[in-house]
C-alpha cells in the first residue's frame, strides 16, 4: 500500500548529486514467508489480523493479453471467466454456489481481472470455519490449472463476453482505438486490448483457448498469495501440498517481456467524435519507467512524487488566479502507462473558439517550469505532506489490511516492486528527504521535457474537424509561449494565520454518558450536542460529521439553485482572509479534512484527522461555519465553466437517459431536476453568500458525532474552543416537508440517444411500507436474492448481460420505498430481458424465495455486519443515523433477532409488498438508429 503510494513514480532518466547514489538492494518485510516450489509456482504469505478472522487469497498469472496469438484476441480474458464456469472440484458455477454459501459475495467479494501482462485471481474467505483455508486453496488450485473449459460452457459465456464489451463501448473507446496504437509506438500492446476482438470471441474454436490455457497457466508463472488470520506453518504445509504436484509444459513457450521502444520520434494524431463536447490538446513525454528494488530506485520513486506535488500547486495557483480563463481543465503530470513506459502529460480542454488561448496559458506554466524551476518553499511543502503521509501509514501500521499487503506482493511478483514493510520506508523517507534539493527536481523536469518521444493528441467533436490546429501550429505555439518575456515564481509564505484570533470558549453544560456503547453525551453552552465514542480501530484516525435541520427546503424555487450550490462554490474561494492557495499552503503536511454541504434537508459537516492534527481540523471547522471567503473572480470562472459544460451535456447520452429518468420518476418535480444554463447565469455571489451564512448561523440545531482514538478529556477543551463558540441563535428550526409525488402505475420510457449498438435499461418499483429495521431488512434481503437470480437468468442461462444490479431503500423519513434494477445489453434483446426480470418479479410473489437463497444472505449479511462493527465508519454513520432520526441507540443490538425474523415465509409475504406490479416504471436507452 504504502510502496504503491509512489510506485508510478519510479524514473528512468534522472541527475543524482554523488551523495544520492543507493546501489543496494531493498530488503524484503520479514513478516512475509516466501518460497519458490521445484516447479517454479512463488508464494508469499503474511499473518495479519485487519479484518480478524479473514484471509485474502490470491492466485497470479504472468500471462494477460499480451500473450495472446492472432487467433486468441480476447482469449485470456475469457479464460479468466471460464475459471468461474467449471473447475476439477467445481463443476459448472458450482463454485459461485458454494463461495455464497460462506458468505463470499460474487462481484464483491469473488472477483478477478486481465490486463495485458497479468491475470489475477481474488478469493477472500473466513477463517471461522477451519476448513475454509483448505478449501480456499483447493479454488486457486483449480484455479491455476484445472479449468475444464466444456465447450457448452465456452458457448454460453460468449453471450457474456460480449456484453461486457458492448458496455466499453462509447465515446472514450472510441477515441482510444484512434488514440492508443500510435501511443504504444504501433507495439504489440496497441494491438492486443484485454477486451479482444469481436469476430473472435463469436467464433473461435475450443482449442484455441485450451491451448492459451496450456501455454501460459503454469506454475513457473503463478504466484499464490495468502494474507490474513492464519497459522503460517499449517498454511506453508497446505500450499505445498496443493501445488508442487503442477507440471509446467513439456514444450514450454518462453514467457517473452514485451517492451514499448521509444525510438526519439515525435507522433501527432487528430481524433474526432460525435459526442466529443470540446476541442482538447494532449500532449505525452514517453520515457522508460524504471523498477524499483534498490534504493537508487526508491530515491528516483520518492522524488517523482515531489515533482507531481509541486507541479500540482503551481498548477491550482495559476488556475486560481487567472481571470477568466480560456480552459475548461487542464493538467500537467508524471503517470504510470504500459510496456515499460511512464510519461510526463500535458492536457488542455479550450472553451469555444479559445483553444490557442487555452493553450499557450497551460503551455506557458510549462514553460516557466522549464526556464526556472520550482522554489525551496514549494519542495518544503511537499517533502512536509510527503513524510505526514509516511508518518500516519506508520502510525496505523497495526491496522494495515490484508487486501493492502496482498496487492502489494501482487507487484512484488509481476514486477520485482520492492515491498520492504512500513517500517524500513517511514526509516528510509526520513533519511532520504532532508538531502533531496531543488535541484535535483528541477533536472528531473528537464528530462521529462526533453523535445524527443513526444505524442501530441488533438480531441475534437467530428463537426470541427476542418478547423483544428495542426502539428506545426501547435509547434508553433510552442515556440511563441518560449520566446515570451516571463518571470520565476516567488516565494510567497503567507503571515496570517487560520485564525488571527482564537475564540471565546464555551462549556460544557450537561453530560450523559451510555456505557452500554461506550458513548457520552454533551450538550454544550449555545445549544450544541455532541455525541463521543472513544474507539481502537485505527490507532491515528478521528472522523466526525454534523447536521441540522433545514437545508434547501427551507428556500423558495428561485432561490434553490442558489441554495444548493452554494457550499460547492464557497469550498473554492478560502476561509477568512486566506485565498484556497494560502489555505493549502496553511495545510501543507496536515491530513485535516473538513467539509459542508447544504442538502434537502439538513446542513451539514464532515472530515476527520490524525490525532496530531485534530486541531487544525477543528479551527478549520470553526472557519466554515463563521468565515466564508467571496472571491468574484473564482465565482465567474466557475459560473463559465458550469455553463459551457451544461451547453454540451446532452452529447453523452447517458446524460439525456438519467435526466429523463429523474424527470419521470420525480413527476417533473422543479427540486429534482438537473439544472439549465438558464439556472446557473441566475446564480447570484451575494445571495449564496447570505445563504449559506443563514445555514451556518445558528449552530445551536446541530449534533456533532465524533468517533475514533482520543480521550475525552483531550478532545474536550477544542470542543469547548471551537464547538462551544460557534454562533447560536436558538431558532429551532425545521426541514420543511415537500411530498414527493412518485408518478405511479405501470410506465414504459424510451428514449433514443447516442449511435452505439447498446442499449441501457432501468426498472423502479416503487410503493409504500413500514419504514422499521426489520423491514429494512427484508428489503435487502429480497433484493439480494434477486440478483443473485438476475445473474443466473440473464447473466448464466441467457447470456445477455454483463452484471445486472439490484438496489432498494427506504426514502428517509417517509413510509416509501423504491427498488432500482438495471442493466446493459443490445437493443435487440432488450425487451425480452425486461420480460424475464418482470417474471422473476413475479416468480418470487407468487412462489417466494429457497431456504438456501435465504441462508446465503443471512451469512452474507452477518459477514458485513461483524466486519463493520469494528470500523470507526460504521459507528459515526450509526451514531448520527440513529440521533438524526431520534431512534434508540439499542437498535444495533436487535441485529440478530431481526435477522432471525428474515424467513422464506416472511419474504413471501414482504414481496406482496415490495415487488408489487402496481407501480413499475421501465426506461430503456436505445441509439437513435432504432427508435
Amino acid at each position: 500500500m504504502y510502496r504503491q503510494f509512489i510506485r508510478l513514480c519510479a524514473m528512468g532518466v534522472i541527475l543524482f548529486t554523488p551523495s544520492m547514489v543507493f546501489g543496494q538492494q531493498i530488503p524484503l518485510d520479514p513478516q512475509v514467508r516466501t518460497g519458490r516450489l521445484p516447479n517454479g509456482l512463488t508464494y508469499y504469505l503474511r499473518k495479519n489480523n485487519e479484518p480478524q478472522k479473514q484471509a485474502y487469497m490470491m492466485i497470479v498469472n504472468k500471462a494477460g493479453s499480451i500473450l495472446e496469438d492472432d487467433d486468441q484476441l480476447g482469449l485470456a480474458h475469457f479464460m479468466e471467466h471460464m475459471n468461474f464456469n467449471g473447475t476439477r472440484h467445481f463443476p459448472k458455477n458450482e463454485l459461485v454456489n458454494f463461495l455464497e454459501k460462506s458468505g463470499v459475495t460474487f462481484g464483491a467479494d469473488l472477483n478477478a481481472y486481465t490486463s495485458f501482462d497479468e491475470t489475477v485471481y481474488i478469493l477472500p474467505i473466513p477463517t471461522t470455519n477451519p476448513e475454509m483455508l483448505p478449501k480456499g486453496l483447493d479454488v486457486l488450485r483449480d484455479w491455476a490449472s484445472e479449468a475444464t473449459l466444456d465447450p457448452v460452457e465456452i458457448d454460453k459465456e460468449r453471450g457474456v463476453i460480449l456484453e461486457e464489451e458492448r458496455l466499453h463501448r462509447g465515446r472514450g473507446e472510441r477515441i482510444d482505438k484512434q488514440t492508443f496504437p500510435m501511443l504504444t509506438n504501433r507495439s504489440k500492446y496497441g494491438a492486443r486490448s484485454p477486451i479482444g476482438e469481436v469476430d473472435i470471441l463469436r467464433t473461435f474454436k475450443p482449442e484455441s483457448i485450451k491451448r492459451f490455457k496450456d501455454d501460459w497457466y503454469r506454475p513457473d508463472l503463478q504466484a499464490v498469495i495468502v494474507v490474513g488470520d492464519i497459522d503460517l506453518d499449517k498454511t506453508e504445509k497446505l500450499v505445498k501440498t496443493r501445488f508442487t504436484d503442477l507440471n509446467n509444459p513439456v514444450k514450454e513457450r518462453t514467457r517473452s517481456r514485451y517492451e514499448i521502444e521509444l525510438k526519439g520520434n515525435n507522433q501527432f494524431i487528430v481524433a474526432t467524435d460525435d459526442e466529443q463536447p470540446n476541442v482538447s490538446i494532449e500532449i505525452y513525454f514517453k520515457r522508460k519507467s524504471g523498477d524499483l528494488y534498490t534504493e537508487e530506485e526508491y530515491v528516483r520513486a520518492i522524488k517523482g512524487q515531489l515533482m507531481n506535488q509541486m507541479i500540482s500547486f503551481r498548477q491550482l495557483e495559476m488556475t486560481n488566479s487567472d481571470p477568466a480563463p480560456a480552459y475548461l481543465n487542464m493538467g500537467i503530470g508524471k503517470q504510470g502507462f504500459v510496456g515499460g513506459v511512464e510519461t510526463m502529460g500535458i492536457s488542455v480542454t479550450g472553451k469555444k473558439g479559445k483553444l490557442k488561448e487555452a493553450f499557450k496559458k497551460t503551455w506557458g506554466l510549462v514553460e516557466r517550469l522549464r526556464k526556472y524551476g520550482f522554489t525551496e518553499q514549494d519542495l518544503e511543502n511537499a517533502r512536509t505532506q510527503f513524510l505526514r503521509f509516511y508518518e500516519q501509514r506508520f502510525e496505523e501500521r497495526e491496522h494495515n489490511e490484508s487486501k493492502s499487503y496482498a496487492q502489494e506482493y501482487v507487484s512484488l511478483f509481476l514486477r520485482g516492486e520492492a515491498s520492504p514493510g512500513i517500517a524500513w520506508e517511514y526509516d528510509f523517507v526520513k533519511k532520504t528527504l532532508p538531502k533531496i534539493s531543488v535541484s535535483d527536481i528541477n533536472a528531473l523536469l528537464q528530462g521529462y521535457l526533453e523535445p524527443h518521444d513526444r505524442d501530441i493528441v488533438v480531441g475534437a467533436p467530428t463537426s470541427e474537424k476542418g478547423m483544428l490546429p495542426t502539428e506545426k501550429d501547435i509547434e508553433g505555439w510552442m515556440t511563441e509561449v518560449a520566446q515570451a518575456e516571463t518571470s520565476a515564481f516567488r516565494e510567497q509564505e503567507s503571515e496570517k494565520e487560520l485564525l488571527e484570533t482564537l475564540p471565546v470558549a464555551g462549556k460544557v453544560v450537561s453530560r450523559t454518558q451510555k456505557r452500554e456503547f461506550g458513548v457520552t453525551e454533551l450538550k454544550l453552552s449555545n445549544g450544541i450536542n455532541v455525541i463521543l465514542k472513544p474507539t481502537a480501530y485505527k490507532s491515528d484516525q478521528i472522523i466526525f460529521t454534523a447536521f441540522s435541520e433545514g437545508g434547501t427546503s427551507l428556500y423558495d424555487l428561485k432561490d434553490f439553485f442558489n441554495a444548493a450550490y452554494a457550499t460547492s462554490f464557497f469550498d473554492e474561494m478560502g476561509l477568512g482572509k486566506l485565498t484556497s492557495i494560502e489555505m493549502q499552503r496553511k495545510l501543507a503536511g496536515s491530513t485535516a479534512q473538513v467539509s459542508v454541504n447544504i442538502g434537502e434537508k439538513i446542513e451539514a459537516a464532515g472530515g476527520g484527522a490524525s490525532v496530531k492534527d485534530i486541531e487544525t481540523a477543528f479551527q478549520v471547522l470553526y472557519l466554515k461555519f463563521t468565515s466564508p471567503r467571496k472571491d468574484t473572480v473564482l465565482f465567474g470562472n466557475m459560473l463559465a465553466n458550469f455553463e459551457e459544460i451544461l451547453a454540451n451535456r446532452y452529447l453523452d447520452p447517458q446524460n439525456v437517459f438519467s435526466d429523463s429518468i429523474e424527470a419521470i420518476v420525480s413527476n417533473r418535480d422543479a427540486r429534482h431536476r438537473a439544472p439549465s444554463v438558464e439556472d446557473i447565469k441566475a446564480l447570484n455571489l451575494d445571495r449564496m453568500y447570505r445563504i449559506y451564512k443563514e445555514r451556518f448561523a445558528d449552530a445551536s440545531g446541530f449534533t456533532f458525532v465524533f468517533v475514533g482514538n482520543f480521550e475525552e478529556r483531550e478532545l474536550l477543551p477544542l470542543i469547548e474552543k471551537y464547538l462551544g463558540s460557534l454562533p447560536a441563535t436558538h431558532k429551532a428550526e425545521k426541514a420543511r416537508a415537500f411530498k414527493l409525488k412518485s408518478l405511479e402505475g405501470k410506465v414504459m420510457k424510451v428514449v433514443s440517444a447516442g449511435t452505439e449498438n447498446k442499449a441501457s435499461v432501468r426498472m423502479f418499483v416503487h410503493g409504500k411500507a413500514k419504514n422499521t429495521e426489520v423491514e429494512r431488512m427484508k428489503l435487502r434481503a429480497l433484493c439480494e436474492i434477486l440478483q443473485m437470480r438476475l445473474v443466473q437468468i440473464l447473466r448464466e442461462d441467457e447470456g445477455g448481460v454483463y452484471t445486472p444490479s439490484v438496489r432498494g431503500a427506504f426514502i428517509e423519513e417517509e413510509q416509501k420505498f423504491s427498488i432500482g434494477i438495471g442493466f446493459g445489453c443490445s437493443p435487440q434483446n432488450a425487451d425480452r430481458l425486461i420480460s424475464l426480470v418482470t417474471a422473476a418479479l413475479k416468480d418470487i410473489r407468487e412462489r417466494g424465495v429457497t431456504a438456501e437463497e435465504v441462508q446465503k444472505f443471512k451469512v452474507a449479511c452477518e459477514k458485513r455486519h461483524d466486519q463493520s462493527l469494528t470500523t470507526n465508519e460504521f459507528w459515526l454513520q450509526y451514531l448520527a443515523g440513529q440521533y438524526r432520526k431520534k431512534e434508540d441507540l439499542s437498535a444495533i443490538n436487535a441485529f440478530h433477532k431481526d435477522l432471525s425474523r428474515v424467513t422464506a415465509e416472511s419474504l413471501l409475504k414482504a414481496s406482496q409488498v415490495f415487488f408489487s406490479d402496481k407501480n413499475v416504471l421501465t426506461f430503456k436507452l436505445v441509439p437513435k438508429s432504432t427508435s
